[in-house]
């Protein structure tokens, strides 16, 4: 299984709701939107593979923390499906990730389609424009990236960072998946009977990256799918915390308001 922390719902009417975060972070990004959204849901907080978990939350009713050594794809989403399956028993699933997560929860809901009720994902849509990224991010993040999808027989580890935001102070190792597995991820499409919803940053830098096509077979995938954009880049989840939440609760049919 992945290392998870579990906040059981105190009248759980709609069913589980997953969070995956991203690379590179912790499960700290999704905490609150858990705490808010408690009332209505039960919601696991799934730590992404290889990415260190900080200290338990007093309000988890449960708190797993093992099992977090860097996997491929096709391992983390056998994990996570074995992670799932535990705690609820072959029910219906919403999945809410950002960043890398959303290639996770995509490679899931490939896999296990009659799972997924729902599916939220913010940051990563797979038909993306090609720009030329900075200079900082091509050498740290890019090429490392790379050099670990070829070498994906071995663990590549990065360097210990410190990251920004949910993610700071903790350590974490490259994600890798086999290019057999990029090939399957980027076919992935929306499922025309699951709502689904994409959310990103609205700054140009930021926007560009996501294509017309992309947005439209979103939106096109179910009636009930929508695209939107808010203020902000790539972190946009973090700065704006509050009114992501109240967007994904309004679009998964919550009828009490939680603030943070």
């Amino acid at each position: 299984m992945l290392p998870h922390e579990l906040f059981q719902a105190e009248e759980d009417k709609l069913g589980p709701i997953v969070f995956i975060h991203g690379w590179p972070d912790s499960v700290l990004l999704f905490r609150p939107f858990c705490k808010a959204m408690r009332a209505q849901a039960t919601c696991m907080n799934v730590a992404f593979p290889g990415s260190d978990v900080p200290d338990p939350d007093p309000e988890a009713s449960l708190f797993i923390n093992d099992g977090h050594r860097a996997k491929s794809f096709k391992k983390a989403t056998r994990a996570l499906w074995l992670t799932v399956n535990a705690r609820f028993k072959g029910r219906r699933i919403t999945l809410v990730a950002h960043d890398w997560g959303c290639a996770l929860a995509y490679m899931f809901q490939e896999k296990h389609p009659n799972l997924v009720k729902s599916i939220v994902t913010m940051e990563l849509g797979i038909r993306q424009n090609f720009h030329y990224p900075s200079t900082k991010f091509f050498l740290t993040y890019a090429i490392p990236l790379a050099l670990s999808s070829v070498l994906s027989k071995k663990r590549v580890r990065a360097r210990s960072i410190q990251l920004k935001g949910s993610g700071e102070g903790c350590e974490t190792a490259w994600p890798y998946c086999r290019p057999v597995e990029i090939l399957r991820l980027l076919k992935y499409k929306p499922q025309k009977d699951v709502p689904m919803m994409f959310l990103f940053g609205d700054e140009p830098e930021n926007k560009r990256a996501y294509d017309t096509k992309w947005l439209l077979l979103v939106k096109g995938a179910c009636t009930r799918s929508e695209v939107c954009g808010f203020e902000g880049d790539h972190w946009f989840v973090e700065a704006r915390q509050q009114e992501v939440c109240d967007k994904i609760k309004l679009f998964l049919g919550f009828s009490v308001p939680n603030t943070f």
